[in-house]
């Protein structure tokens, strides 16, 4: 690499972010009042970290629509050593229910009802005097909080080490710097979260690569809005919605998580975007543990590089990696490994549950009803209406599916389900309810959330369909 590269493109540590060698006017973010260069984030990040060493505040709030806003608060907290509060969910209740984690909130839209409350646009239009050039960001000892939902959707805050995240960032660049080459970053996907936040704001930021401000909400945006050189930040929510009549286009590189992408969808990106997607599997506390590119519905995970893992007496994944702090990380995600760097997912150990005393698997039962051609994907529960407990299953239709039950009978069209499950597990496993929606509930990082689906099934919801 020459020099003129490194300057264009540095090694991405966090820590040397504000002293790189960039060109001042190198583009950082495209918003819509126009281009924000290195220069202009360089005094915004300044100006603002001055700001919060002037106040008492140690713990700070983010909450933040524009990407662009969003990276100068963050940094800034860095710089002036005050911890960063990343909330997951944006809603009025929901941070309210937070507020007792930190001590100042920032935002950049409609939250003043929010305590001790201010507006990031507000504090960058005072600058408070002459204020002092930030140097290394320590990222030895600085600590990042970000929320997950969790499976039943209660935020729960996660601790991450800075140190973590700059290996995490690096290991990013090593693996696909040849994929996003001289890109932009465009998303459809929160930086409120930590895929978004690591693969849309500080992978790009870290690297000199210009990314977009706002997300893109639709498919439409992302057909009419794709460029050979973007890359694409996304969520198996959002590539399963692609228009399938669309004009074929083309990015420079797709990355989905969030949740398990069909083989489908990765098709159809392919032929419809130009790439098929790069999907990474991990979650909050773990960042990224591995990576595929789907081209069967047996396509093998491969762990980041530097990643080692086995697993427990029960298959789960005990993972050793530099983005985390702890030796040994034992997941509950089960899996079955092909050799010492690639495995294939077997779902999760705490979705194993017992019905009359046998032990079943529901992401079993989705992968069956999902294989099955009427059926595009499922999500089965555990039910207690009647204090025994009985399966559910929500299921989305493909063409052919909504087709057939027009045809077919409501009594036809399980019966019909019945006899293929039967094909494949116990009569005891089989979901006694059904529920079709166009869409699994999802949230906005594309998870499945127990406790949406566990609301199909409650009596002020349309009645369930049940199988008898």
């Amino acid at each position: 690499m020459n020099n003129q590269e490194k300057t264009k493109h540095p090694t991405g540590l966090l820590s040397h972010l504000m002293i790189s060698p960039r060109d001042l006017n190198a583009v950082v973010a495209k918003t819509s009042e126009g281009n924000r260069n290195w220069s202009a984030f360089i005094s915004d990040v300044n100006n603002l970290s001055a700001q919060f060493e002037r106040q008492k505040a140690t713990r700070i709030a983010l909450c933040m629509r524009s990407s662009y806003a969003m990276a100068v608060a963050l940094i800034a907290c860095f710089c002036s050593k005050r911890q960063a509060i990343v909330p997951g969910n944006t809603q009025t209740e929901a941070l309210k229910a937070l507020e007792h984690q930190w001590d100042l909130f920032i935002h950049d839209g409609d939250h003043n009802a929010q305590n001790n409350a201010q507006n990031i646009h507000t504090l960058l239009a005072c600058v408070v005097g002459p204020v002092q050039q930030t140097n290394i960001i320590d990222t030895d000892s600085l600590r990042l909080i970000l929320f997950t939902s969790g499976s039943s959707g209660t935020p729960k805050a996660i601790s991450k080490s800075l140190k973590g995240i700059e290996n995490e960032l690096k290991a990013l660049e090593q693996q696909w710097h040849q994929d996003v080459a001289e890109s932009e970053f465009a998303s459809t996907v929160s930086h409120q979260h930590i895929y978004g936040l690591l693969f849309r704001l500080l992978w790009p930021l870290s690297t000199g690569r210009p990314f977009l401000d706002r997300d893109w909400l639709y498919p439409e945006e992302v057909h009419q809005k794709s460029d050979a050189k973007r890359t694409l930040i996304s969520s198996p929510a959002l590539l399963k919605r692609l228009l399938l009549d669309a004009s074929p286009t083309q990015f420079s590189a797709i990355f989905s998580s969030g949740g398990p992408l069909p083989l489908q969808a990765a098709s159809n990106a392919e032929t419809l975007l130009g790439q098929r997607p790069n999907e990474v599997f991990g979650s909050t506390e773990t960042g990224g543990i591995a990576w595929r590119k789907q081209r069967t519905a047996e396509t093998p995970w491969r762990l980041f590089k530097g990643h080692k893992a086995t697993t427990n007496d029960d298959h789960c994944l005990l993972l050793q990696s530099s983005f985390i702090e702890d030796d040994d990380y034992q997941t509950t995600d089960r899996v079955a490994f092909i050799d010492n760097d690639t495995f294939v997912l077997k779902g999760r150990a705490d979705r194993v549950v017992k019905i009359e005393e046998k032990r079943i698997s529901l992401p079993e039962i989705e992968h069956r009803l999902a294989h099955h051609p009427w059926i595009d994907e499922a999500a089965v529960i555990v039910l207690n209406e009647t204090g025994r407990p009985a399966l559910g299953a929500v299921v989305a239709l493909t063409e052919e599916g909504a087709n057939e039950r027009q045809v077919l009978s409501d009594a036809e069209t399980w019966k019909t389900l019945r006899a293929y499950l039967r094909e494949w597990i116990e009569p005891i496993a089989i979901p006694r309810k059904f529920r079709v929606v166009r869409h699994l509930p999802v949230n906005a990082q594309g998870k499945l959330v127990r406790n949406d689906v566990l609301a199909l099934f409650t009596p002020s919801s349309q009645k369930a369909e049940e199988v008898r």
